[in-house]
């Protein structure tokens, strides 16, 4: 039986954390983060649970306490959340939908008042076929161009949305290390606020969504490819304003914790709740003006994720100048 490399009371093996515990120092003295330098002796092995003459279970009046994050391994996990903001959350731009727009209502409209300028200035019904010819292969063009425009908007959203939840997740997982380690060094009871930040960020954790799927979905199925594109923009809305609430539900906790063991932090700017969308609304709508109202969707689900980026942006501003002013 190995001895505590302190006191040198024998010590006892913790099948949990697979680590040998010394209960007079309250510490395991073999383990690596505690003292890298040291290593275990090479006779004492980890008994196996077949050779109970090797174990010895610890009191049933005390138990071992966990590991506890430190400040700086959390620290580290908010600031590399923080330097891929750049490349993850990009500011998309609105001349997607004033393209959209140019493409999908000013063009067919501006075809059809031509169409019927030319037939009211002759007297045959007919049509001449150079001008019918020209007509077909503008409508090709101009389905060819919105195709291509509604690929490259829904990669780059669905993308951008992919890229910023593998950033919260870091992002919370680095908050939530921070405050248990507060807890830890103020000895303040802060389980309520760890656990549901926990909660929160493990509601938040979900699968990407592959842009490049939905992006050929989209494009290369013109008959089914509507029904791609309504339940693409359908879950590019609520994802947007679900990862919304928790996000700020997860900052309020997170605030209400570092205020409870002492600590000063407080967002710089007010967070600005996105506006409530309607997506059963959205859909019948869409279905009823024969996709026209896709434009302002497109708006919608741009604008939201732009505002909640910006809101994120502020708070974790603040976030890092908590930091440095603690470093």
């Amino acid at each position: 039986m190995p001895q505590c490399t302190i006191c040198g009371q024998e010590t006892a093996f913790i099948p949990q954390y697979q680590q040998w515990y010394c209960y007079r120092c309250q510490v395991y003295p073999y383990a690596t983060h505690t003292q890298p330098s040291y290593q275990s002796p090479p006779q004492y092995y980890a008994p196996a649970y077949y050779a109970p003459q090797y174990y010895q279970p610890p009191p049933a009046y005390y138990r071992p306490p966990a590991a506890v994050p430190s400040f700086q391994a959390a620290i580290s996990k908010v600031h590399a959340s923080f330097m891929m903001r750049q490349s993850a959350d990009r500011t998309v731009s609105m001349a997607w939908v004033w393209a959209i727009v140019l493409l999908q209502v000013v063009l067919p409209v501006s075809a059809i008042i031509t169409g019927v300028a030319l037939l009211a200035g002759t007297e045959s019904t007919e049509i001449d076929p150079g001008h019918l010819l020209l007509i077909i292969l503008a409508v090709l063009i101009v389905s060819i161009a919105l195709a291509a425009v509604y690929a490259l908007l829904t990669y780059r959203l669905v993308g951008r949305r992919d890229s910023h939840f593998r950033r919260d997740n870091l992002l919370m997982e680095g908050m939530g290390e921070y405050l248990t380690a507060v807890s830890a060094s103020t000895q303040t009871d802060l389980n309520v606020e760890r656990w549901t930040m926990n909660t929160l960020h493990v509601q938040g954790m979900t699968q990407d969504r592959s842009a490049s799927l939905w992006a050929v979905l989209v494009a290369l199925l013109p008959i089914i490819g509507i029904i791609f594109l309504i339940y693409c923009m359908m879950f590019l809305t609520k994802d947007t304003h679900q990862h919304d609430e928790r996000q700020r539900a997860f900052n309020r906790y997170f605030e209400a914790g570092m205020a409870r063991s002492g600590k000063e932090f407080r967002a710089s700017g007010a967070w600005q709740p996105l506006p409530n969308r309607d997506v059963a609304a959205y859909v019948i709508l869409t279905v009823l003006t024969v996709g026209l109202f896709l434009p302002y969707w497109w708006y919608v689900n741009i604008e939201d994720m732009n505002l909640h980026m910006k809101n994120q942006w502020e708070f974790e501003n603040a976030l890092v100048e908590t930091f440095k002013a603690e470093a």
